[in-house]
């Protein structure tokens, strides 16, 4: 399975719950677009964040087809997502035939978090690429129960891979702005 954009041979693709990777995502394409971010803070505020604890901003921007206002390592990335490679990846990955997928940009402002919350029962994973260099908290967090089990690395070309049937999960609170594409995975 090549790829100009992700490095398929990397993921364990038999994981249970949560996965983290890194340099999933080939390094010219994490560089460009960790330095290229497609980004307009007006036209993508997020007013209601259901799973939010803090009045911090938020932002998005669908990246779901390519766009002349986007870099072109943006371009690419979103075509490797609507490709062949990724859609046979992706079925192998979260063992499905049938699914859909969108992917979002999100940009959180320092002192955003998020509580500890199950996905929607119709999404079957996510697939989070984390664009930071130094981050200061903004980590995902797993938990059983009411104890955190894992926190992901944020920083230097990291992925988590996550399924999220019954997978609790959160984000600590950031105090740098958090960056991060996440591809939704839904039945």
């Amino acid at each position: 399975m090549g790829s100009c954009v992700f490095n398929y041979q990397e993921v364990d693709v038999n994981f249970e719950k949560y996965y983290q990777v890194y340099n999933f995502l080939k390094k010219n394409i994490y560089y460009d677009i960790l330095n290229n971010t497609p980004f307009d803070y007006h036209a993508a505020k997020v007013l209601d964040d259901k799973y939010s604890t803090s009045n911090s901003d938020k932002f998005k921007i669908l990246l779901n087809k390519p766009s002349d206002k986007f870099h072109d390592s943006v371009n690419l990335f979103i075509n490797e997502l609507y490709s062949d490679n990724f859609t046979d990846f992706i079925k192998k990955c979260f063992k499905t035939e049938k699914f859909t997928l969108n992917a979002k940009l999100w940009i959180s402002l320092p002192e955003s978090e998020v509580m500890p919350h199950y996905d929607d029962s119709r999404k079957i994973g996510n697939i989070m690429f984390y664009l930071n260099q130094n981050a200061k908290g903004g980590e995902t967090v797993f938990w059983k129960k009411d104890i955190p089990v894992f926190t992901t690395n944020i920083n230097d070309n990291s992925t988590v891979f996550m399924r999220t049937r019954k997978n609790k999960h959160s984000v600590n609170q950031n105090f740098s702005i958090r960056k991060v594409i996440i591809v939704n995975i839904w039945k």
